[in-house]
């Protein structure tokens, strides 16, 4: 079963349209599928001298209840590593950011501003963790190897009215990772994969 990009319904085979949204299905990449069991090619451990080279936020992945799993890719010399923003790491993010506020001595204006303005909680929360740690922070959270992903494709589908939006493809010896985003993920993948990314015309 896939799921269709934009409402998130479920279709069977190839049709070319959504028939809950007409949104256009294309088999390539128009689909998007939970991952598998985290690959183990890497254990939840850390590498030595392992530093994170890439960071490709907010990735959506479509999952089995009909709803959006966000992910964070941490790319290293050796590893990508895709980490579930769960509801704990939600929670932590938010409760180090208004220790942060606390400690700068924000006034209620002053966390308004910085938290509509300010850094991405996420990413600043990740600066003080380690790969290794970032992989082992949760169950959900898996690693591929750089060397067994074959390819990173892309597309992008500019919309008038409603948010434009990337699909990603990442294709490994394991199967095929599937993503939307409305963030540009260009620069940070083609820094990380190089020739390996390709778009999708």
């Amino acid at each position: 079963m896939s799921f269709c990009t934009n409402c998130g319904k479920p279709y069977h085979g190839q049709p070319k349209f959504c028939q809950s949204c007409g949104m256009p299905l294309e088999p390539e990449i128009g689909s998007v599928t939970a991952p598998p069991p985290p690959m183990p090619a890497y254990p939840n451990q850390p590498v030595p001298g392992e530093m994170v080279g890439s960071i490709v936020p907010g990735l959506l992945m479509n999952n089995a209840k009909g709803t959006k799993d966000t992910y964070y890719v941490f790319i290293t010399g050796s590893r990508s590593i895709f980490a579930k923003i769960t509801s704990q790491v939600a929670q932590s993010a938010m409760q180090m950011k208004k220790d942060a506020q606390q400690a700068k001595g924000m006034g209620v204006f002053g966390r308004w501003k910085d938290q509509v303005a300010g850094p991405n909680m996420y990413l600043e929360r990740y600066k003080t963790m380690t790969p290794g740690q970032i992989l082992a922070e949760s169950a959900e959270n898996f690693a591929i190897e750089n060397s067994q992903i074959q390819m990173v494709r892309y597309k992008f589908y500019f919309r008038d009215e409603d948010p434009s939006e990337w699909y990603l493809e990442f294709l490994h010896s394991g199967g095929i990772f599937k993503f939307s985003t409305q963030s540009d993920p260009e620069k940070p993948l083609k820094q990380a994969f190089g020739a390996k990314f390709v778009k999708i015309k």
